[in-house]
């Protein structure tokens, strides 16, 4: 799997949009970087080996400097870690973006509701690569939840083009990297200012 600088280079050669984070090995990076921030901060663990972050306790929410301090001293007891990534706390709706390469029809792009549920509620909808624009927009309004995208009762409306354009580029990426097999970004936070990834799986 790759790991958070890897996945950052590939990321942005694709232009495919990350919420800013930082990798920090020390607390005393972690209070320098949170100074840029505001608060709340994403504190997560960068652990190539462990897949489910959230399953085990390795993403949490600071919301001032002593939560930073104890946070990051129970993030840093993880074996195998390469440090600690601090996000800004981004709002909106969670999407689940990704791609998986079949052996015999090659790369199939997925697309749903994402966060904790993606799992229970297997709200998705599925193409195979490449796609354009059109294709990601019925890939989009195929899904059951596309109601709450579109300001279902009061809901933020989210930027379904920011949406399009990570789905137009990962199709890209999919069949330019040969020797990637599968990528999932979970979550993807949408709003009405537009759609980034908070989180990627690269194998």
């Amino acid at each position: 799997m790759f790991n958070f600088l890897e996945t950052k280079k590939l990321l942005d050669k694709y232009e495919l949009s990350l919420v800013k984070g930082f990798l920090v090995t020390s607390f005393e990076e972690a209070e320098r970087i949170s100074k840029k921030l505001s608060w709340p901060i994403i504190m997560k663990i960068s652990n190539p080996k462990i897949i489910h972050k959230t399953d085990i306790g390795g993403v949490v929410k600071s919301k001032n400097i002593t939560e930073l301090k104890n946070n990051f001293d129970k993030l840093n007891y993880f074996k195998g870690n390469e440090g600690i990534i601090l996000q800004p706390f981004v709002s909106g709706t969670e999407i689940i973006i990704g791609m998986k390469k079949d052996a015999q029809f090659g790369p199939v792009l997925m697309f749903g509701v994402g966060g904790i549920f993606v799992e229970l509620l297997k709200d998705v909808s599925f193409r195979l690569a490449p796609i354009n624009v059109r294709e990601a927009g019925k890939m989009v309004k195929e899904i059951k939840s596309y109601p709450i995208l579109n300001g279902y009762r009061g809901q933020e409306k989210v930027k379904i083009d920011s949406l399009l354009k990570i789905l137009v580029n990962l199709s890209k990426l999919s069949l330019a990297e040969k020797d990637i097999n599968q990528i999932d970004f979970n979550p993807v936070i949408a709003n009405s200012k537009g759609a980034w990834i908070a989180d990627a799986k690269i194998l």
